[in-house]
């Protein structure tokens, strides 16, 4: 059997994940956004968040934990950093080991809801259906 060619995973447009971010009404789901968008991390990693992965000393930054369980650091536009500083002025008393993004409950948010924020957001622009989670991790 022949090698199946490899392909370049779909991307979106910039200007149509910028318009994405910004039309989204929830604070939360915006800041999920931009951070999806401006860092490049997977659903996972977003999840996997807490608040004292936000570093503020000298360029903000967020430290993750990869595949593998390797840790990096990702720098933060001022887009981003805007976006979860809105999101954590609507939660009182944050303790730096509580997760970043939560559910209405107080529980950590999952793959599966960012997944929805995603295509809530993609519909509500009428973005074209290449408009995944994924496909904001390719720039």
């Amino acid at each position: 059997m022949p090698k199946r060619e490899k392909t370049l995973p779909r991307v979106l447009p910039w200007s149509v994940a910028e318009q994405v971010i910004i039309g989204e009404s929830r604070v939360r789901n915006r800041a999920i956004l931009a951070v999806l968008v401006y860092t490049g991390l997977r659903r996972g990693e977003v999840v996997r968040l807490n608040i004292s992965s936000l570093q503020r000393e000298g360029d903000i930054a967020l430290r993750v934990r990869s595949k593998g369980n390797k840790e990096r650091v990702v720098g933060l536009p001022s887009q981003a950093v805007e976006a979860i500083n809105a999101y954590l002025a609507t939660r009182p008393r944050v303790k730096p080991e509580e997760p970043m993004f939560l559910v209405s409950g107080g529980r950590r948010i999952t793959a599966r809801i960012i997944t929805k924020a995603v295509a809530r957001a993609c519909s509500a622009t009428r973005t074209p259906r290449a408009c995944t989670s994924s496909a904001w991790t390719y720039w």
